[in-house]
């Protein structure tokens, strides 16, 4: 799990303007520039995505494990990135979740200022 520090609550979610981020075959992202120095994430499973509540903390567990270890080299600037899964991630393995996150962690490029 990511320090909390890195988690974006429900009430920023709600007030914050977002941006379209990235699109993978495993997530879509919203986002926005960051307010602090460093990066913080949400990760969004939605009923639509798999009805089992256990089914969808699973992928988010995983989603979460993955950016924990991408947490540090986040690129600049910082920005506030909520991840939408997509049914795709069910299947996933954490391996190729890492993966994707790398290639997102590369387009530094897409946000809005």
């Amino acid at each position: 799990m990511l320090k909390k520090k890195l988690r974006l609550t429900k009430e920023v979610i709600a007030k914050r303007r977002w941006y379209s981020g990235v699109r993978t075959p495993l997530f879509f992202t919203k986002e926005t520039a960051s307010v602090l120095p460093y990066a913080r994430f949400a990760v969004i499973v939605a009923k639509k995505v798999e009805r089992r509540a256990t089914k969808r903390n699973r992928v988010r567990r995983r989603f979460y494990r993955a950016l924990k270890e991408l947490s540090d080299h986040w690129g600049t600037p910082p920005r506030d990135v909520v991840l939408y899964v997509l049914p795709e991630a069910l299947a996933a393995t954490e391996r190729e979740i890492g993966q994707t996150l790398h290639v997102l962690n590369r387009d530094g490029s897409k946000l809005r200022k």
